[in-house]
Order: C-alpha cells, then structure tokens, then sequence
C-alpha cells in the first residue's frame, strides 16, 4: 500500500522537541490493534467537544464512543502503546444527519474527536503534543494477544480506568484495509 499524499508531503522534513529529533514520517512498520464503537448519551458527547467546527453525529439516537487501542512494536521512536478515547463525528458548523455520516465519509468528513490519549511512553507524549498538537500524556498501558482474546488495559495513578477485551473472531465477514 501506498503512503498517504500528507505523509509524503513531509518526508525528510524533521521536528525537535525537547532535544529530541523527529524524522518525518515518522514510520511504523509492526503494529497489533484492536477498536470498537459503543453508543452513547448524545447530549454528553456534545458536550465534550468545544464548539466549533467539529459535531458529533448520531447513528441513531446515540452518540459513537470509539476506543482504538494500538500497539506500536516497531517504530521509528521505539515501541508503544496508544489508548484511544474519542467520539464519532463530523467536519462542519451543522449538525449533521443521521446515520448517513458512518456510510458518506469523505463526504461529510466523518472522523474521530479525541478525548483522552494516553500513551507508554514519554517520546510518543512528547512528538504527539509538540508536533500534533495531540491530547498526549503518559499513562501505564498494557496490551496482551492470546489465541482467543486480545486484552487492553489503561491505569492512570495507580487506578484501572478501562479495560478491553475482545474475543478473536475466527473470520471477518467484512474486509477491511
């Protein structure tokens, strides 16, 4: 697969931050994930987003939390875990319709407004935040691969904040990139 268009707009380009040097893109080339959506309280999620140019949209009558948890295992900044909280949403000043910006995405500009992002590590904090801009910080992360379950666990000060666990499926009837 191709490289996006962004990234190879800034291949070569480099970013310090902290004395540290980060060579743009920054590449990962062996990584596990696993990702889920849940409803939730529409009126929360709005909420949670600042007012603007970004909505949260409704599948129907909720809201999309999305948790994305990523394991990074080789980098070009070391290996990683990500813990993703976000919430489904869309580009623009109008609430958008229903249902159809899960179907229309690039018409609607469908995405993720993240809430929390914690990371393993303090470079990954470090690149996310300086580069980014991102809601980056460091938080006790695991990611554990058995044969019929992976788990994800995040710990903030000693206390579980969440955990997930999803059974292996035996075969996805949809195909994805």
């Amino acid at each position: 697969m191709a490289p996006p268009r962004r990234q190879k707009e800034i291949e070569g380009r480099h970013a310090y931050v902290d004395g540290i040097r980060y060579v743009m893109p920054i590449d990962s080339r062996q990584a596990a994930s696993i990702i889920a959506a849940f409803p939730c309280n529409y009126e929360a999620a709005a909420a949670l987003i600042p007012d603007g140019y970004v909505q949260p949209f409704k599948l129907w009558k909720n809201a999309l939390l999305i948790i994305t948890v990523i394991d990074y295992r080789k980098t070009d900044i070391g290996s990683y875990i990500e813990y993703s909280i976000a919430l489904a949403c869309t580009r623009g000043r109008r609430r958008p319709p229903r249902l159809l910006p899960a179907v229309f995405q690039r018409s609607y500009g469908t995405g993720q407004f993240v809430v929390d992002l914690p990371v393993s590590t303090e470079v990954s904090v470090k690149g996310g935040k300086g580069i980014w801009g991102m809601p980056k910080h460091q938080a006790n992360l695991d990611f554990v691969e058995g044969r019929k379950w992976v788990s994800a666990q995040y710990d903030l000060d000693g206390k579980m904040v969440s955990r997930f666990d999803v059974r292996v499926p035996r075969r996805f009837p949809i195909p994805l990139n």
